[in-house]
């Protein structure tokens, strides 16, 4: 026993990564082998104390002592793992999925079967069941949104999942939580749970929604944007195609910008564009010196016509 022991140890949490939501087998069906493995995991731990407890007691002394006290630990943490594997959440049986990936300083966001993309915010329906993955491009990232009950890695090549239910109307504030650099505190995703029936009309006119409809200053920060942003950024209706920066195809819905940080007003805007490192140290968007407050207005004016109209997603703006 005590030479097969070490083996089957060894073998357990081999078999059991197996069960994770690391891979695209984990979920509600590998419940049961989950429990399984880790009951047999904690029994074979503590069949081995046991056994050094009895031939530690045939011979008296002090190593009775350092038979007993890992006996008591292993039993400790085992019913600790078995807790854990009892309260394990499976992903399936979700009514939306929501995809997030990590970047340097901000995070997209696809809603895979809706064929919506967008940054920094995202919108939920309450009460319904939202499956969450998350990914990285570049560098592991940590996102939590303390009010949803969420806490899931990013990890570059892989895809972590969890879900939540936003159980009342409101803002969920998320935050990235491993320092990744200067603008970690920076890196936020705000969730905009609403209404059923106000993200069904939402999402209706998103997909309805044909692009910018652009009159005067607009127009002209249109051919602004395409000059000077489209390498980086994407906006619907237009040639801009751009995926190093964030999607602003439905920049009217947000209430902030630069990934939940800012309120989503002119006057933080025309800050942003002139000088974006200024606002956000190590974000890859460039200062724009050069454009004129003129210029700096088109460009606002033609933003704030990206998206349909006739929502006003401010009213739900208390943090919960």
């Amino acid at each position: 026993m005590r030479r097969a022991s070490p083996a089957l140890l060894l073998l357990l949490p081999t078999l059991a990564h197996e069960l994770t939501s690391f891979g695209e087998s984990g979920g509600q069906a590998n419940f049961p082998r989950l429990v399984a493995f880790t009951l047999a995991f904690l029994l074979v731990l503590l069949l081995t104390a046991y056994l050094g407890y009895r031939r530690a007691r045939t011979r008296g002394g002090s190593e009775v002592v350092w038979a007993v006290f890992p006996t008591v630990v292993v039993a400790v943490v085992g019913a600790m793992i078995l807790m854990a594997a009892l309260n394990f959440q499976p992903t399936g049986g979700a009514q939306l999925r929501l995809e997030v990936s990590g970047r340097r300083y901000w995070w997209a966001a696809r809603y895979p079967d809706l064929g919506v993309t967008t940054a920094g915010e995202v919108w939920v329906p309450v009460g319904q069941r939202v499956e969450l993955r998350a990914t990285s491009r570049d560098v592991f990232f940590s996102l939590a949104i303390p009010g949803l009950g969420v806490k899931i890695d990013a990890v570059p090549g892989q895809q972590t999942r969890t879900w939540f239910v936003a159980k009342q109307a409101g803002i969920y504030g998320g935050r990235e939580t491993e320092y990744v650099g200067p603008s970690t505190d920076k890196m936020r995703l705000r969730v905009l749970a609403l209404p059923p029936e106000v993200f069904d009309r939402l999402i209706q006119a998103i997909e309805a929604y044909p692009g910018p409809r652009l009159e005067g200053r607009a127009r002209r920060g249109e051919a602004l944007f395409l000059a000077r942003c489209a390498g980086c950024h994407t906006a619907k209706g237009t040639p801009a195609r751009g995926t190093e920066g964030p999607d602003l195809s439905y920049f009217r819905l947000r209430t902030t910008f630069g990934s939940g940080v800012w309120p989503n007003r002119p006057s933080f805007l025309r800050t942003w564009i002139a000088d974006a490192p200024a606002m956000k140290p190590g974000v890859r968007m460039p200062a724009f010196h050069d454009l004129g407050s003129d210029e700096i207005e088109a460009l606002i004016a033609f933003l704030e016509d990206l998206g349909p109209s006739g929502f006003d997603l401010a009213r739900y703006g208390r943090l919960r």
